[in-house]
């Protein structure tokens, strides 16, 4: 179980004031608080002293449009979930919007209000198994730290049959496999060391039959490195042709302590958060 919930505050930005006054009848009773502005400026304002899940924003502005608040945005709160309301079949903007802002999903005007609660509730639910992953990763930490002191404590009598190694590494092992998203341990090579169930379920093998190979040959068959490789840089966004289709995966690279600088490499699908709404 996850020891803590997310925020679940939305904020709301935009100069027209009948839009806000839609957007917060649409806020009464829903699963979430809204917060208001009618600025860009505003809108930085609430973000020194609130922490949001959700981020929505007009398109067209005085001052600072859309694109460049949610740029803002997302180096103050790197975590929200960037949504952006527009009019404007701007095919420029919406890509700036993707590559420099992080926007997840687009909202066209005029929106009916279940699209807008629907969208809502699905970037909230991504802000949380955000949260939630990141939790995770903490406790994976933490678990690093445990076996670097129990090597340390048992450097001089460890045996291949240590049984409290071999439980060690079950805890470990059950720890790895539980979480949802694909994982490797990649070297600087690229290839792979180890890999839990849901990166073999990815590939199509069983986790055991990925090692040794370069991630990217056995992740996605694809013969070179991937585009967006977080490997060396921390993070990344990587697009992969599989037999479903065109895949974004968000990658995130932690670089594991030890004499082998070796890589927990993290992939989260997010196809689905990037799609039009």
């Amino acid at each position: 179980m996850i020891e803590s919930t997310a925020s679940r505050d939305v904020l709301f930005v935009d100069d027209d004031p009948d839009i806000l006054r839609a957007l917060e009848r649409t806020s009464r009773g829903a699963p979430w608080r809204g917060l208001f502005a009618s600025s860009a400026a505003e809108g930085l304002a609430h973000a020194q002293v609130h922490t949001f899940a959700v981020v929505v924003s007009d398109f067209m502005m005085p001052g600072m449009n859309g694109v460049d608040f949610l740029v803002q945005i997302r180096e103050r709160q790197p975590d929200a979930e960037r949504i952006l309301l527009t009019a404007h079949a701007d095919q420029e903007a919406m890509e700036k919007g993707i590559n420099n802002a992080g926007i997840s999903r687009f909202l066209r005007k005029p929106w009916k209000t279940e699209a807008l609660r629907l969208t809502l509730e699905e970037a909230l639910k991504q802000h949380q198994l955000r949260h939630d992953n990141a939790v995770l990763m903490r406790r994976l930490a933490h678990r690093n730290e445990e076996l670097g002191y129990l090597n340390e404590r048992l450097q001089d009598k460890v045996k291949a049959g240590d049984r409290d190694i071999i439980a060690f590494r079950r805890r470990w092992d059950v720890a790895f496999n539980a979480i949802s998203d694909p994982m490797t341990v990649v070297t600087p090579e690229l290839s792979v060391e180890g890999a839990n169930r849901a990166a073999g379920a990815l590939a199509g093998l069983s986790a055991d039959t990925l090692e040794g190979e370069k991630c990217h040959v056995a992740l996605f068959k694809q013969d070179a490195p991937c585009h967006g490789c977080p490997v060396g840089s921390g993070h990344g966004r990587i697009e992969v042709d599989a037999a479903a289709g065109r895949r974004l995966y968000d990658v995130s690279a932690y670089a594991l302590p030890g004499d082998s600088p070796s890589h927990l490499c993290v992939y989260h699908d997010v196809t689905r958060e990037v799609a039009f709404a």
